[in-house]
């Protein structure tokens, strides 16, 4: 019964101690010292119980005291727990001429060794059932040095992987500040070209894929810089302005024109904007950042590109409600279960069928045009039936 009460105040203090922050210096002495003391509690012949644990100095193995209990002052270990650390396992001896006993169980886990559990009488022969309390002891202290240090090295890691990550997201927001500017003025630039000269449909065509590439590296750069955000737990910051109906027409033309000449030609997709069903917002203003705008309508038609079935029409039209604008894409291709769509929207998140049919794709698209719907007071909605997969940006309307 002691012993039983003795394990279940120690497994206690153990998930406590195991609970702190790992290195702070206590968790050890204190569990050890109620360690020593139920070995005397469950033994009463016992007159001392001493924990040690094994450091190395100079390649030597030497053993530390970090709790003692009677009136030793546990200032030096025993020959025998020296042995029992070499040997690896339990040593038990009387003195000659019968003045006491004396007991040292390794404390360790596999090949790990953490130290010894000496206890020690004055009798002369060693107290019956001593042997297996202080093994069962000893075990109790190797699994909680084991998990100390387990969880000291996951802490270790867990810090290394946090500086990895803002490096990594600064790294990305450098990205995105030095690339983001230069690729909107080359875009811009060749939009001016396009629109004050006159070419045969071959150089038009490639300036529009120039003007494309340079907007679509443009959405990849500030997907860097959301990335970066996100990773640090942050949210986007919405920039909003009032934006009218024909400078809605012409955000969503433009992202149809840059996906449709980026797209591949032999796979035969189609983007059509329905003009008149924007139309219907009239003189009405949307709210919205047009930066996250343009980066949501473009990540969207990028996974209709990706996702759709050869010689299929990737339909983009709106409806006008009392209190929000809901631009709609519509794509006929890879098939979306129904009960996946809660997931559409996490980090790196993608389907089974469309991680086994194409290798293109991150999961992170939706997962940023999400954060960047909501930043702008809007919300994002999918559906899908069979092949039919529509995404929806529900934006706010003034």
């Amino acid at each position: 019964r002691r012993l039983a009460a003795g394990m279940t105040s120690l497994n206690k203090l153990v998930a406590e101690e195991l609970g702190r922050t790992p290195g702070d210096g206590g968790q050890e002495p204190r569990v050890a010292d109620l360690a020593v003391r139920i070995m005397c509690d469950v033994v009463p012949e016992s007159a001392a119980a001493v924990a040690y644990r094994t450091c190395r100095e100079a390649g030597v193995t030497e053993l530390d005291a970090v709790a003692h209990t009677g009136n030793g002052l546990a200032a030096k270990p025993s020959k025998l727990a020296e042995e029992a650390v070499r040997s690896r396992r339990q040593l038990r001896s009387v003195p000659d001429g019968g003045s006491g006993w004396l007991i040292c169980t390794p404390i360790r886990v596999g090949e790990r060794m953490f130290g010894v559990l000496e206890t020690s009488g004055p009798a002369a022969t060693v107290p019956a059932n001593s042997a297996q309390v202080n093994e069962i002891i000893g075990d109790q202290l190797g699994l909680y040095r084991h998990l100390n240090d387990t969880l000291g090295r996951l802490h270790d890691a867990r810090n290394r992987l946090e500086l990895a990550l803002r490096a990594e997201a600064e790294a990305m927001e450098d990205l995105k500040h030095q690339l983001v500017s230069p690729l909107r003025t080359a875009a811009s630039r060749t939009e001016s070209v396009l629109r004050g000269g006159r070419f045969d449909k071959r150089v038009e065509g490639q300036l529009k894929a120039v003007r494309g590439l340079c907007r679509k590296a443009s959405r990849v750069a500030m997907s860097a810089g959301v990335f970066a955000t996100l990773s640090r737990g942050q949210q986007p910051v919405s920039k909003p302005e009032r934006i009218g109906v024909d400078d809605v027409v012409r955000l969503l033309i433009a992202a149809a024109d840059d996906a449709q000449v980026l797209s591949d030609p032999r796979r035969g997709i189609h983007f059509e904007v329905e003009r008149e069903s924007v139309r219907r917002m009239g003189r009405r203003l949307v709210n919205v950042d047009a930066s996250f705008l343009q980066q949501c309508v473009g990540n969207v038609l990028d996974n209709a590109a990706k996702y759709g079935y050869e010689s299929t029409r990737v339909d983009i039209n709106a409806d006008v409600g009392p209190n929000h604008l809901t631009l709609a894409v519509a794509s006929t291709g890879i098939p979306l279960d129904p009960a996946e769509l809660p997931h559409v929207v996490l980090r790196n998140w993608r389907g089974d069928i469309a991680r086994s049919t194409t290798g293109e794709g991150s999961g992170l698209g939706l997962w940023i045009v999400d954060h960047l719907t909501r930043a702008m007071g809007g919300r994002l909605l999918v559906d899908a039936s069979a092949d039919l997969t529509t995404v929806r940006l529900v934006l706010p309307l003034v």
